[in-house]
């Protein structure tokens, strides 16, 4: 998972590319927890689950950033935020509390997206390749529950998969992949 996600006010350059499916593990340490939080349900699972790559302006978009700007300029505009935040502009604490509480779904939309979603992954990845199907049923079992508890089946999760033969031939694609 992109650092970004972890931090109130989020800023990009030009990819964003969370590549943990694809390396056969799900986003760890509260990746998977606050996504779903962060852009709702729908659109978390589809990034997770197909571990695509995402431009910035669709970043943008979706929520996954707040502002898009040039490399030069990252250091300057990550500065003038937290200038806001320090002068009371920026409401950081409002960006938190969504990521702290349980997912806002009814039963019958929890039940329509994760429906979706895994059948989705059963397209695309199938049955041998656990990764994409264990984030979904993560957090789809994470769903009901605040940050803390979310974490833990998060964790529950991320463990097995990180230590399976799946992530550990795909774990060899990963410098190829982000080296261009």
């Amino acid at each position: 998972m992109h650092p970004g996600d972890r931090f109130p006010y989020r800023l990009s350059r030009r990819t964003h590319r969370p590549a943990e499916t694809k390396l056969g593990i799900m986003p760890g340490f509260g990746g998977s927890v606050r996504l779903p939080r962060l852009l709702g349900n729908d659109s978390a699972l589809e990034i997770i689950a197909a571990g695509k790559d995402i431009g910035a302006k669709d970043a943008l978009k979706v929520g996954l950033v707040d502002a898009v700007v040039a490399p030069e300029k990252l250091v300057e505009a990550a500065l003038k935020v937290l200038q806001q935040a320090i002068d009371g502009q920026l409401d950081w604490r409002a960006y938190r509390q969504p990521k702290l509480e349980p997912l806002k779904l009814s039963p019958i939309e929890a039940a329509m997206s994760f429906t979706t979603a895994k059948g989705m992954v059963m397209q695309t990845a199938g049955i041998h390749y656990p990764a994409p199907m264990t984030a979904v049923k993560t957090i789809e079992a994470a769903a009901k529950f605040g940050r803390e508890e979310a974490l833990k089946l998060e964790t529950a999760s991320f463990v097995p998969l990180a230590r399976s033969n799946e992530a550990r031939a795909l774990g060899g694609h990963f410098p190829q992949r982000f080296s261009s």
